[in-house]
């Protein structure tokens, strides 16, 4: 519509949550993920959290405003249009805080050894799907039966059946739900499956930490299909079927030889894997392996390199041994103090160490959970710079050492013990935060409040520009680590202790463990808060963007502290899609935001909701700025 000709849409939204008001409310960040056409015109999304006003712009305007809405499952209609925006916004204290639902059995399992979040908007239907892999068949304390293999859900942590057009699962308790379509879990106890990541297509990769099935797996994103990533064959080259081995002194060697005979090919995966580009058509692969020796030869005497695979095409791919990309007997020790080393790299076995590649620092974040000491423990997590084609393999750089960092600062975690305790021990796994302004650590069990970290087992270290943490330190206490906690996160998980970001920068934590008081078992979802207006684009693009909480009365356009004939010039002037100030719906103007000006003409931003009422703008008035403003308005349609 041409905004001189006033066009009454009737639109409804939340004034207080942008004013305010004096309530209690749950963090932000919800966001509109699922997105799919269901019939016809109708489409369909799922809010992973309630939002307080969601707005879909269809062709660029014509707005549909649904107002506040809950967490799940909402639609909206496409007749006559062909593409879309969907705007979704928040305003909340800045702070994590879960925002899982205590009713909702669909996020409790036994040992979630893994969670990977969809973060890929060009395929809608799949963006915010949530997976997780759960790698013991029982019953959680919570009481649901839960199954071994893969788990999909919506991204409001809700059962669902991808494969069967996203219908819900209406029985928490359906263990066929579990999936592991071509490859064996069974023969893995509680380390089969375990860590995953996505590859580029939103295909789950599955990680195997196990002796009888170790290796890599994948399961097609909607979990009906799958197999082996890595296969192998025994050293005169016959094909070892999964689940009926062990590691490389076993026998899982490649395709290839050298004057020795057969070189290995994989052993047990302890890290989630990385990888780019999409299996069965360009897959590189990157893992930890717990088996392989960093010169190939069998048996092992060192573990836990970083390894690359050219898979390509290939699935149970098998042709050639993997190059080593970082190489854990190479890695420099600590350089001051008492010296000792960064990274375990001659230990056998049992050490859940993880690690993952950041494009955008070029740097590998590798973490190992062993708990205190200095003899044979290494730091609990690095940062180091080392290229993906394995041309620093021998010769990586160690760019930030948390037990560096505690030397270098006189920090110990324990001082009763002779050693100096790291200060952050214990970490299982680390995640990146989408804007790269965070690093997440979550330990494997409980630790004293220590040097300025407190009890959580979820510790966000901020990062500087160069992906390294930035850390401040006084009074032989660092002053900006936050920490918190999960149900059940101050006992031991160290079979369970996945984190994970969705696109919108809500945090993922798995544990499995279990402690007074607390039912635990659980994987849930932490928000970080904030003002947010998040937007999923039909063109398969997403962004956040941050607004700031208004302070001045609603319908101050200008934000110069009263309502008057300038805001309407402002409004009259704005496009569809424009923020403005003191707006309850940022990112959308509209009718409705006139029928706000109109209702509060005159007010300052010192009346408040209790000052004494102020006529609205007489019919000479709004005549007189109709006539102000078509003398110099820019023509505008909607």
């Amino acid at each position: 519509m041409q905004r001189g000709r006033i066009k009454v849409v009737t639109i409804v939204f939340t004034l207080t949550s942008l004013v305010g008001a004096s309530v209690c409310r749950v963090q932000a960040t919800p966001y509109a993920a699922n997105v799919r056409n269901t019939a016809g015109a109708n489409w369909e999304f799922v809010l992973n959290e309630g939002a307080d006003n969601v707005t879909v712009l269809r062709n660029g305007a014509n707005p549909v405003n649904l107002g506040a809405l809950t967490a799940g499952r909402h639609t909206f209609d496409m007749t006559g249009f062909s593409s879309f925006e969907i705007k979704v916004q928040k305003s909340a204290p800045t702070a994590w805080t879960s925002i899982s639902d205590p009713s909702n059995s669909f996020d409790d399992f036994t040992f979630p050894t893994g969670v990977a979040v969809n973060k890929n908007a060009s395929n809608l239907a799949y963006f915010g799907a949530v997976y997780v892999a759960n790698s013991n068949a029982a019953t959680a304390t919570s009481g649901r039966i839960v199954g071994d293999g893969i788990y999909g859900l919506t991204a409001d942590m809700k059962g669902v059946n991808f494969a069967g057009g996203f219908t819900p699962v209406a029985d928490p308790n359906d263990a066929t739900q579990a999936k592991a379509p071509g490859f064996d879990v069974a023969a893995g106890g509680t380390a089969a499956p375990n860590r995953i990541s996505l590859d580029a297509s939103g295909n789950v990769i599955v990680g195997d930490w196990s002796d009888l099935s170790g290796g890599v797996k994948y399961v097609a994103r909607d979990l009906a299909t799958g197999g082996r990533v890595l296969a192998g064959t025994d050293f005169n080259g016959a094909v070892i079927a999964d689940g009926n081995t062990t590691g490389p002194a076993g026998g899982i060697y490649s395709d290839q030889t050298d004057q020795f005979g057969r070189l290995p090919l994989h052993g047990s995966v302890v890290s989630r894997p990385y990888t780019t580009g999409t299996v069965g058509v360009d897959l590189t692969l990157y893992t930890m392996d717990e088996d392989l020796d960093v010169d190939l030869s069998v048996p092992n005497n060192d573990t836990n390199s970083i390894w690359r695979y050219n898979v390509g095409a290939a699935t149970e791919y098998q042709a050639l041994a993997p190059t080593v990309v970082v190489k854990s007997t190479s890695i420099p020790p600590v350089t001051s103090g008492p010296g000792g080393p960064n990274f375990i790299g001659a230990f056998g076995g049992g050490v859940r160490a993880d690690m993952f590649y950041d494009a955008t620092f070029n740097k590998w974040y590798i973490t190992n959970g062993r708990s205190s000491g200095l003899s044979g423990n290494g730091a609990s997590v690095i940062v180091v710079s080392a290229n993906p084609d394995g041309s620093q393999a021998s010769a990586p750089v160690v760019n930030w050492s948390s037990r560096q960092f505690s030397v270098d600062n006189n920090l110990d975690a324990d001082p009763a013990d002779a050693d100096i305790n790291d200060i952050f021990r214990r970490v299982g796994q680390a995640a990146m935060s989408p804007d790269h302004k965070s690093l997440i650590l979550h330990r494997t069990t409980s630790d004293t409040a220590h040097n300025g970290i407190g009890l959580g087992d979820v510790l966000v270290l901020p990062l500087d520009a160069n992906g390294i943490p930035m850390l401040t330190v006084a009074g032989g206490a660092v002053t900006n680590v936050v920490d918190f906690s999960e149900i059940g996160g101050q006992g031991a998980h160290t079979t369970a202790n996945s984190v994970e970001f969705d696109a919108a920068g809500n945090l993922y934590v798995a544990n499995s463990s279990i402690t007074a008081g607390n039912v635990g078992q659980l994987v849930q979802v932490f928000s970080p808060g904030g003002n947010w207006v998040a937007s999923t684009k039909s063109d398969g693009t997403f962004a956040l963007s941050a607004f700031t909480t208004p302070v001045g009365v609603a319908g101050d356009y200008n934000n110069n502290g009263v309502v008057d004939a300038a805001d309407y010039v402002v409004w009259r002037n704005a496009g569809p899609t424009d923020t403005l100030p003191n707006d309850s719906t940022p990112g959308s103007v509209s009718a409705a935001d006139y029928d706000v000006f109109k209702a509060n003409f005159g007010k300052t931003a010192g009346s408040g909701s209790g000052a004494a009422a102020v006529p609205e703008p007489t019919t000479s008035v709004l005549l007189a700025l109709g006539l102000v403003v078509g003398l110099g308005r820019r023509k505008r349609t909607a």
